[in-house]
């Protein structure tokens, strides 16, 4: 399994595992992602951090994060692993990844939001040493 950094070459796919599962699909407005927004994640290194998990040529799994070196923290956006590589460790080795990239840039601190009927992904990030913090609602509008 290689971890790299994501590639323009890479959008395609990573539309479609993005607007797939349930689990990713948290805004308020119920709209998926677009491929604009995945440019960015993309495209501007500076701000934010795209790594692929890749098998044979083939998307395993991937990490989106902001990134900013300002306040010292990174934000990851979202964590997703294909079913048929779930349990394998792939998740663990994507932060673990991700968390190394953030010290080296000097970063302090990393967050997320997970949806609270995403059991498998609690128990994970507890399993990994994150924190939970308090329970909340996302609310939206589009405008």
């Amino acid at each position: 399994m290689k971890i790299r950094r994501g590639k323009i070459s890479d959008l395609n796919e990573l539309y479609k595992l993005l607007n797939k599962p349930k689990e990713l699909q948290s805004g308020a407005s119920g709209t998926g992602y677009s491929k604009p927004w995945i440019i960015v994640y993309i495209k501007n290194k500076k701000n934010y951090l795209t790594l692929i998990a890749e098998e044979n040529g083939e998307i395993a799994g991937f990490i989106l994060a902001e990134i900013s070196k300002e306040r010292k923290s990174s934000f990851l956006t979202d964590l997703f692993v294909k079913k048929e590589y779930r349990g394998t460790g792939l998740a663990k080795k994507l932060m673990s990844d991700h968390e190394k990239l953030c010290k080296r840039y000097g970063i302090k601190e990393v967050q997320c939001i997970v949806q609270i009927k995403n059991k498998a992904m609690l128990k994970f990030m507890r399993k990994v040493s994150w924190k939970i913090g308090h329970q909340f609602y996302l609310c939206g509008k589009n405008i």
